[in-house]
């Protein structure tokens, strides 16, 4: 009862009612992993990275491969780090792609992960297969077009990004 209506509150928009809705399903079933995952996404939203880090860690310690609360444990410590992946939140990008191996989000990320660690060669691989799963002519397939185009000159690749290339 108390996480639906946290689900209905939060698709109205209605954050903080969402959250003490979920937190009353939590009263109610701690082990309710669901409740803890959606807290953690509102908290986030009102930006409170910290507390949505607790909620993250308490659903994988009920469900270890739930590959969403590992990419979004790794993006709340990127949030309190000023936006950089550290590497610890690069680890649990990581865990979450072994989890979910075609997770664009986590494919791009680890791209950017590995760019800003200066191992550009990793970030090109990265970025190359998450563009793969982009439909073509998107603003995200712009985007990471710019992007391979920029670590492919870092390397001294010529050539145009694949999605790029007409057909």
């Amino acid at each position: 009862l108390w996480f639906n209506r946290g689900v209905i509150l939060f698709n109205k928009r209605r954050f903080k009612e969402a959250l003490q809705s979920y937190q009353r399903s939590i009263n109610i079933d701690s082990r309710k992993s669901e409740a803890w995952y959606n807290k953690g996404v509102v908290l986030k939203i009102l930006g409170k990275p910290k507390d949505a880090i607790t909620c993250y860690e308490r659903v994988i310690a009920i469900q270890p491969q739930n590959a969403l609360a590992w990419f979004n444990l790794a993006n709340a410590l990127a949030a309190i780090n000023d936006g950089r992946f550290s590497d610890e939140a690069g680890k649990l990008l990581m865990r979450a792609l072994a989890l979910e191996p075609d997770n664009l989000k986590a494919l791009w990320l680890i791209g950017h992960w590995k760019y800003a660690e200066g191992d550009y060669a990793e970030a090109l691989e990265y970025w190359q297969r998450a563009a793969a799963r982009l439909p073509p002519g998107g603003e995200d397939a712009r985007v990471i077009a710019q992007q391979i185009s920029q670590v492919q000159s870092r390397l001294g690749i010529s050539g145009t990004p694949p999605m790029l290339t007409a057909q």
